[in-house]
């Protein structure tokens, strides 16, 4: 149980971090991703994960590749 709050902060720390390393607000981030922003910010608190077209707009627009994200759910 534990370690499901734990997997979720570490998704929350991956997205909120690539977007402050690129000076990136939310509404900003979102529109990158081509996401509302109530759908980013879920994503961000690790509460819904990002489907395909949302990873692949994570690469095309930030040049993150999306097993960052990915690796991070699968533990």
């Amino acid at each position: 149980m534990n370690s499901d709050k734990n997997d979720e902060k570490k998704v929350e720390t991956v997205w909120k971090c690539i977007r402050k390393s690129h000076n990136l607000t939310q509404e900003m981030m979102a529109i990158k991703l081509d996401v509302n922003i109530k759908s980013y910010r879920a994503i961000e608190k690790g509460k819904s994960m990002p489907n395909v077209k949302i990873l692949t707009n994570l690469y095309d627009h930030l040049g993150y590749f999306p097993s960052l994200v990915e690796d991070l759910d699968s533990n």
